[in-house]
């Protein structure tokens, strides 16, 4: 049985909630203090502040880039989504990978490869499929123009080529449903406009 999986992006982000007792989604636009507000009066099969301690998160910041502008709330953004998984979903604060102006190389490092999955995250999991996943995302986005896919941005990236330095959506996507857990919850707080 695959986990629930419940996406969040475009800027702002679009919330995707599902209700607790219909199983309806609500689409919402929202700023991501209201995003942690919705997430605390709806968010489905929480182990509200009681301990996940098999919950793992992945939480992203990525602020200063070297060639672009940088990305000035999302550092705040992250430490605000750790204080959440931390104090309101009660995951351990060991449980979490916390990567604040993440490479390349540190992105593949927590999710993997087109070759491998088993990343850091990977390695974090209950191997009984226990876990509820987390992943927070705050900085650049960037379509490729070359193979039109969307790419999260490292801030030692190079904008004008992500096909080669960027960390590629799909990838995060394809290795998170690799995945042997209970939820995976993502959340992508990047513009993709180019």
């Amino acid at each position: 049985m695959g986990a629930e999986r419940y996406l969040l992006s475009e800027g702002d982000a679009i919330t995707m909630l599902r209700g607790l007792t219909s199983g309806r989604v609500w689409r919402y636009p929202v700023k991501l203090y209201r995003l942690i507000l919705l997430l605390l009066l709806f968010a489905p099969k929480v182990a509200w502040a009681a301990g996940n301690e098999d919950g793992v998160a992945v939480i992203i910041g990525n602020r200063d880039y070297q060639s672009i502008p940088n990305v000035d709330f999302a550092v705040n953004d992250a430490n605000a989504m750790r204080e959440f998984v931390v104090g309101v979903l009660g995951y351990d604060p060991d449980n979490i990978i916390d990567l604040r102006n993440a490479t390349k190389a540190q992105m593949e490092a927590a999710f993997g490869n087109e070759r491998s999955h088993k990343g850091l995250l990977w390695r974090y999991l209950d191997p009984q499929g226990g876990s509820d996943v987390v992943v927070f995302y705050s900085g650049h986005g960037v379509p490729s123009l070359e193979d039109r896919r969307g790419y999260l941005l490292p801030v030692n990236a190079d904008p004008n080529t992500p096909q080669i330095n960027g960390y590629p959506v799909d990838l995060l996507y394809t290795n998170l449903a690799k995945l042997k857990a209970k939820s995976i919850t993502v959340f992508l707080d990047a513009c993709f406009s180019g």
